[in-house]
């Protein structure tokens, strides 16, 4: 899905999202290294704005047309 070949890495990060204390939202994102050479854990946690906001200030990427999947 992330067109990579190979053994190419990837940042494999598991976000939760809270309301009052308590988790509402597990989002598990899957993206290619190479898009994001100096993300960090600290840099995705200490992030002012939402995660696309990130990929956009620090990488000059923008999101227009993800894929995402939900689930209950």
């Amino acid at each position: 899905a992330l067109g990579l070949h190979g053994t190419q890495a990837v940042f494999c990060i598991d976000n939760v999202l809270l309301l009052k204390g308590r988790p509402v939202i597990h989002d598990h994102i899957v993206i290619a290294a190479a898009m994001f050479p100096d993300l960090s854990e600290e840099l995705f946690t200490q992030r002012s704005a939402t995660i696309y906001g990130l990929y956009h200030a620090a990488f000059g990427i923008t999101v227009v047309e993800p894929d995402e999947r939900v689930r209950a």
